[in-house]
């Protein structure tokens, strides 16, 4: 399967913030959305970064003082690693564990077409096992085709 069939399936909605929102925003989106991830756009939508749970988990940690007045153009993660809506979903699962990251904006042309998240990614392949487990399961019992 490629990322491009499981945005179709999924959706291609990216929640997105500015680099120049506090932290408390970027937050507040965040758990608006129920998203573990905000990808940072300037105002004409190219890409500026992205900044995760973790990143703020770490942010917290270090900073007891409140997230209002630190921006997240500070905190946020600028070499972005992206994947193309045709990159398959194997191929996408392995930079993805590789670099030890959870969410791979997917951008084509130079434009953010969608987000997946490796539990996204999870999702897609265990769907794709059972279709195979059970059609396999027919062919055995000679039920093939159905």
């Amino acid at each position: 399967m490629k990322l491009g069939e499981l945005l179709a399936i999924k959706g291609h909605n990216v929640f997105t913030s500015h680099a120049g929102d506090s932290v408390l925003e970027v937050v507040k989106k965040l758990v608006t959305h129920n998203v573990g991830a905000m990808v940072l756009v300037d105002d004409k939508g190219k890409l500026q970064g992205i900044i995760t749970e973790r990143d703020i988990l770490r942010l917290s940690a270090a900073n007891t003082g409140g997230f209002g007045n630190l921006k997240v153009s500070e905190y946020m993660t600028r070499n972005l690693v992206t994947a193309n809506s045709s990159a398959s979903v194997d191929d996408a699962q392995a930079v993805m564990t590789e670099r030890r990251i959870r969410h791979l904006p997917v951008v084509d042309e130079g434009k953010l077409s969608g987000m997946v998240s490796l539990g996204d990614l999870v999702k897609a392949k265990l769907a794709d096992a059972e279709f195979e487990t059970r059609h396999l399961t027919e062919f055995v019992m000679g039920k093939y085709p159905a």
